[in-house]
């Protein structure tokens, strides 16, 4: 293709049609050292309006990222655990948005320069806005070479990223600092389809409180499309470097974009129309199979296996039934199921569960229900009140609202003379808690419970009904092991290894049995004695 001289260069302008779509696929790749971070994915701009000097456009898109890890042998030279990233300058930067699929709008003039940035599509790297990542600055007239100079607000933050280096984190604590930056352009050679333009950029921010510095410096080959007015690729390499005490530590980071043609992406939607087709089709399959009635040859092999099988044959059995979505279930094959939930098998019990939530309809409610109380996160309020009058006992589940609106699983651990409850927020993440009564509420009736005021009740020494509120004793006083606890009232129950006690105010009170003086201990023991 031949190149024309620079003197024959037309003035470079955005202006693009309207309306029309564009699609950019980008490759960026950070070497760390033990390990390479590569971010990829495909973004696209729909240009919506072209007046008055000005282009705006609605962008969708993001990157995927994945981290290879390199040879362990290799030795690791890493600066401090810092995170940076471009801030819009209005208020707190947020978690990283252009690593996933996000949109936002984009206005600039013709010469390039931003005008407004609704949405959000940070990049961390010191790469900037996804969605503006594309668009450089281009000059006034027809000059050969321009610069830019300025500064950025770049926002960082301590990070515990497992090799330490800057700047991956996308946590909110982050604090605002200034970095100065420069940009330079020179037009290498152009003809009527292309302007070849190398581009170098230096960004260097120093550290707080600190002699260091972090410097983003590189170079590399931006094109712009002359046909269709609009960036056409770019092949950059960066330096990402930290300055410690005079020592310098980089990174080299290449990042890669490029315009699709038309032809790539009508033949990207063919794929994905395809692919989306095919997924439909094999759906509709699974829905089929899977609605079909069971015949007495399958009902008869997945009874034989679930019975009499080993540990794999069973879990092949339970498997197909839970691929299968019965109209009306078979009440032998439920019953079948049911038996394993209490296998000694752990991982036929969890295969067991998941084919019994498809089969018995009651047991997918309640699990649903279980599930939900074994998990930190928020559950729906029974408005269930708790007085001083309702009996709570140690290893009970409720919801407890602590702080907030929200209520949340937890177990009830002790009850306190005071009247106040110790709890245990209930998840991965257990924390406990001491808490008014007025902040619990019961949870639904038809969660299991560990034990059950019925069944406690059913355990006690003489049998009571919890109903009529019938004590087991008749007042007296209770002394705890350090003889500094001492309470006057009725034995109610006694539930998971815990006295559930009626005072003379009417408050109840759960102390533990191994917590009691040692005469109290002998006093329940005759009591279960003499049952």
């Amino acid at each position: 293709m031949a190149i024309h001289s620079i003197a024959e260069a037309q003035t470079l302008r955005y202006t693009p049609n309207v309306p029309s779509e564009v699609e950019y696929e980008f490759d960026i790749n950070l070497d760390l050292g033990p390990s390479q971070t590569s971010l990829k994915g495909t973004t696209r701009y729909k240009i919506e309006s072209l007046s008055d000097g000005e282009v705006r456009m609605t962008f969708q898109g993001g990157l995927s990222e994945s981290t290879k890890n390199k040879s362990l042998t290799r030795r690791r030279t890493f600066p401090p655990r810092h995170s940076f990233s471009h801030s819009s300058g209005f208020g707190r930067t947020p978690t990283y948005r252009g690593l996933s699929t996000t949109s936002n709008t984009v206005t600039i003039t013709s010469l390039g320069e931003l005008v407004a940035l609704q949405g959000e599509s940070q990049l961390p790297y010191l790469l900037g806005h996804l969605s503006l990542l594309p668009f450089e600055p281009l000059p006034p007239s027809d000059q050969t070479t321009w610069k830019r100079e300025g500064t950025v607000g770049v926002a960082a933050t301590e990070s515990q990223d497992r090799f330490g280096f800057p700047p991956f984190s996308d946590r909110n604590d982050r604090d605002l600092r200034t970095a100065s930056t420069q940009m330079t352009y020179e037009l290498l050679n152009q003809n009527a389809d292309q302007a070849s333009i190398k581009k170098t950029y230096k960004l260097i921010m120093p550290l707080k409180d600190t002699d260091s510095v972090i410097e983003l410096d590189g170079s590399g080959t931006w094109v712009f499309d002359k046909k269709r007015n609009l960036p056409g690729s770019m092949d950059f390499t960066y330096q990402l470097k930290v300055e410690l005490g005079g020592a310098m530590v980089t990174a080299p980071l290449r990042l890669r974009y490029h315009l699709l043609t038309e032809a790539e992406v009508a033949k990207r939607k063919a794929a994905a129309d395809e692919r989306k087709a095919k997924a439909e089709r094999e759906a509709a399959e699974r829905a089929e199979i899977a609605a079909r009635p069971v015949t007495a040859i399958e009902k008869t092999a997945w009874l034989k296996a679930m019975r009499t099988g080993n540990v794999s044959e069973r879990i092949d059995a339970l498997r197909k039934l839970t691929a299968k979505t019965p109209a009306d279930p078979d009440r032998e094959i439920v019953a079948t199921i049911r038996k394993l939930t209490q296998s000694d098998s752990g991982v036929v019990v969890t295969f067991a569960k998941k084919a019994l939530e498809k089969w018995d309809r009651e047991f997918a409610s309640t699990n649903k229900l279980v599930k939900s109380y074994d998990s930190h996160m928020h559950v729906e309020s029974t408005g269930r009140t708790v007085t001083g009058a309702t009996p709570l006992y140690s290893g009970q589940i409720v919801q407890v609202n602590e702080r907030s609106n929200w209520w949340k699983a937890a177990t009830v651990k002790e009850v306190l003379p005071s009247g106040r409850v110790e709890i245990e927020f209930r998840g991965p993440f257990p924390k406990r808690a001491i808490v008014e009564r007025e902040k619990i509420q019961l949870a639904p009736k038809d969660l299991p419970q560990p034990a059950s005021l019925k069944s406690a009740v059913a355990r006690s020494a003489t049998p009571t009904d919890s109903e009529t509120g019938k004590a087991l004793t008749p007042f007296r006083v209770w002394t705890d092991a350090t003889s500094k606890f001492k309470v006057r009232a009725k034995l109610l129950l006694i539930a998971n290894d815990s006295l559930v006690l009626s005072r003379e105010d009417g408050n109840l009170v759960t102390v533990p049995l191994s917590k009691m003086s040692e005469k109290d201990q002998a006093f329940i023991e005759g009591m279960q004695n003499s049952r």
